[in-house]
């Protein structure tokens, strides 16, 4: 019987791995419950003939699995052990083909160093492990489980369990702007767990929200957090003392609500969401995506203006025609299609400031001086890239000289967000004590 109660033999293995120490009967005891098609003895040269030993007696009881054996030199140098296990392991499943589902990982035996090694190496990869206790020992009970008193406990992979290496990756590929692909890593995590698993498809939406801000879809990145403000703070319940958890909950109700406003937003909230998304895109070195963000900030600033200097008159860089304003009639920068003027980058600064607007005079006065202009260097570099009109990389450096210009010209704050989105706290995954 397992410590659970379930009968092993009702659980087939085709492979079990045990290591081989000095007392046979605790794997004469996983064997004779288990009955493998296949069994990994892992030894060191003193216990070598103790494996044949116990196929020996396990055979004349009708008990024949097809022995494999793997010898260690150095079964108390935990380095070799690992790498000698972990190779041979690799190799014996391939060749018998075995599903990892279907391997039993016992380390009882052997010392204690190849006990270690065993589950280091198994561990990233089986599923089932396996400790031979027992209710009675010699020694006063310090010794090993006396003969006939051995008792199956069963361990699930820890690093399944709690879903650790899953749990990394997220936490690697948010803290790389990859929250789609951390929000599939949670999911998938969460539909092998029996415990925390509403605790992952939360943080998979919370990184989905997150991955639909970033490329700007705000609509979507509502109806994820729309859902996390409605289940996060019942699966958080009682934990609200926990600092890293405080964090968690305000963070999503501010995002939350951020996320509402940028959805009404036209003006300076999206403008400065729009530069954040800038910073974060070049933190991922993509110079072209980065740059055509940094540009559409620019234009959208001389809309703002524009649209500020015209009494609203001007909205989005466009006006009907006979609601243009009687100073910029007959300009020859006012391009006028399909009864609607339209105003590019340039056009909107000197419409801006033959309206008065201050700062667009200055950056009008510049666009004069033609191939001096500092305004057309910074955006000479993005309108000859790949993305836009040519076929140049504009690369780190020309992203660099543009966001330079950018902040001299426009007095853009490009150094820091001004919303971050903070760094993955895997504590966030971990109900109760497991996070303490």
């Amino acid at each position: 019987m397992t410590e659970s109660g379930a009968q092993t033999t009702a659980e087939q293995m085709s492979l079990v791995v045990v290591t081989v120490g000095g007392s046979p009967d605790p794997i004469l005891h996983v064997l004779r419950a288990y009955r493998p098609e296949h069994v990994l003895f892992v030894c060191s040269e003193e216990s070598r003939s103790e494996a044949d030993k116990i196929l020996s007696i396990l055979r004349s009881e009708g008990i024949r699995p097809h022995p494999s054996y793997l010898t260690l030199d150095r079964p108390e140098d935990l380095g070799p052990c690992y790498a000698a296990i972990r190779r041979h392991l690799d190799e014996r499943v391939r060749l018998l083909n075995v599903s990892p589902d279907k391997v039993l990982v016992d380390y009882t035996g052997g010392t204690k160093t190849m006990s270690a090694a065993l589950v280091l190496a198994a561990v990233e990869r089986f599923h089932h492990f396996n400790y031979v206790g027992g209710s009675r020992r010699n020694r006063d009970g310090l010794g090993v489980v006396i003969s006939g008193k051995e008792r199956d406990v069963r361990q699930p992979n820890p690093w399944e369990q709690l879903a650790v290496r899953d749990v990394e990756r997220a936490r690697d590929l948010w803290d790389h702007l990859a929250f789609e692909e951390a929000a599939r890593v949670l999911r998938e995590a969460a539909a092998r767990l029996r415990g925390p698993r509403r605790r992952f498809e939360a943080l998979a939406d919370l990184a989905s929200a997150m991955g639909a801000r970033h490329r700007l879809d705000f609509r979507a990145a509502k109806n994820h957090l729309d859902r996390l403000q409605r289940d996060l703070p019942n699966l958080c319940d009682g934990e609200e003392s926990r600092p890293e958890i405080d964090v968690l909950l305000r963070f999503v109700k501010s995002a939350h609500c951020y996320i509402e406003k940028l959805r009404q937003a036209s003006g300076e909230e999206l403008l400065r969401e729009i530069l954040d998304n800038a910073i974060r895109t070049a933190r991922e070195r993509r110079w072209e995506d980065a740059a055509a963000r940094l540009y559409r900030a620019m234009e959208m600033r001389a809309h703002l203006w524009l649209e500020q200097s015209s009494g609203g008159v001007i909205r989005r860089g466009q006006v009907e025609e006979k609601h243009l304003p009687e100073q910029l009639r007959g300009r020859p920068y006012v391009r006028v299609e399909g009864g609607k003027a339209r105003f590019s980058l340039e056009s909107a600064i000197r419409a801006a400031a033959d309206l008065g607007c201050k700062a667009a005079q200055r950056l009008a006065e510049d666009i004069a001086k033609g191939a001096d202009s500092c305004l057309r260097r910074a955006t000479e570099k993005r309108n000859s890239s790949i993305l836009a009109h040519g076929v140049t990389a504009i690369g780190e450096e020309g992203f660099e000289q543009m966001k330079k210009l950018a902040k001299e010209l426009f007095e853009f704050d490009l150094d820091v967000e001004a919303h971050p989105i903070p760094p993955f706290d895997v504590r966030w995954l971990m109900p109760g004590e497991a996070a303490r």
